[in-house]
């Protein structure tokens, strides 16, 4: 499972949602706002998106961290 946070400095919502991703085992890319990656390409990927973090699941983007936790689960339960 490949995931990318596209995520800003001073976040604290980014910092407990890559903590939480790292507790149940899972690695995340983090990428940062003006440094890997401007408002402009944040809008190409996610147009509805309104706050930080915003999430990729295996190269499509999901949007925000309740959005990735359900794809997550489900992704989880159709493995079995």
């Amino acid at each position: 499972m490949e995931i990318e946070m596209f995520s800003k400095d001073n976040c604290p919502q980014c910092v407990s949602a890559e903590q939480w991703l790292t507790n149940q085992g899972l690695f995340v890319a983090t990428l940062k706002l003006d440094k890997d990656f401007d408002r402009e390409a944040l809008f190409e990927h996610f147009p509805r998106a309104r706050s930080y973090p915003q999430f990729k699941l295996n190269g499509t983007p999901v949007g925000d961290f309740a959005t990735l936790q359900a794809r997550i689960a489900f992704e989880q339960e159709c493995a079995f």
